[in-house]
């Protein structure tokens, strides 16, 4: 099964917080929050977390959707726990296994959410072009030491990446322009075992100056098995 992920455009200069894209479509199980492939307390847990506490937005809004009424509100970890523990009815289909969402809604699945890493979203400060996967804090911290030596000069924290549940992919451009729009895309392929993330970077106007930008996007974790391939293109616009 194939899965495209996209993001909104951003221009180069703004701030970079949680920017996410969704897809309808993507298998799921219902109740699922956390996408851990099962249902169990942490994901009415998971749900709470990000109505109420500003957690990093769920990777599938329709797992999260626990009575599939196409929106998430405090009912969806009400009727999970309700179904927990209570004797309540189970969750809609899919639930018994990995299933696409029946019901027509707003709700996407999966989520491709784009982070700044503060001085890591500038090549200048890698020292080169950046094709990267990352499955866990080692290896960022890792990246971080061989490329630029810790700690980084006049930088803000790197900020906290769960990498039980997402993987880290970088890509870096150089553009001119007056602007640069930055169009992330990844494809996860299941069956072939592979992800594409290509990045496309609209340039706009007729200033000479090159910009190289690192553009990392956090996507549902995958196995580090999977084949990952990387694209960039530049086009531009009036």
């Amino acid at each position: 099964m194939t899965r495209l992920l996209t993001s909104t455009g951003l221009t180069a200069g703004c701030a970079l917080l949680w920017l996410a894209g969704t897809l309808g479509g993507a298998e799921l199980i219902r109740g699922d929050a956390d996408r851990s492939g099962d249902v169990d307390i942490s994901d009415p847990i998971r749900i709470l977390d990000v109505l109420f506490l500003g957690a990093p937005p769920l990777t599938c809004e329709d797992a999260a959707d626990a009575n599939d009424d196409g929106a998430i509100n405090i009912s969806d970890p009400i009727a999970l726990l309700s179904y927990l523990f209570l004797g309540g009815s189970e969750p809609p289909p899919p639930f018994a296994s990995p299933g696409a969402d029946p019901t027509d809604d707003p709700l996407g699945c999966s989520r491709l959410v784009r982070i700044s890493l503060g001085c890591l979203d500038w090549e200048s400060y890698l020292g080169s072009p950046i094709e990267e996967a990352i499955f866990s804090q080692e290896e960022l911290d890792r990246l971080v030491a061989e490329r630029t030596g810790i700690p980084l000069p006049d930088c803000p924290p790197l900020p906290a990446i769960d990498f039980e549940r997402h993987t880290l992919l970088g890509l870096s451009r150089c553009a001119s322009g007056c602007t640069r729009n930055y169009l992330p895309e990844v494809t996860r392929d299941d069956e072939a075992r592979a992800i594409h993330y290509s990045l496309t970077v609209e340039e706009a106007g007729a200033c000479e100056p090159w910009v190289c930008a690192v553009v990392w996007v956090l996507v549902d974790k995958f196995p580090e098995s999977y084949e990952v391939t990387f694209e960039s293109v530049v086009v531009h616009v009036p």
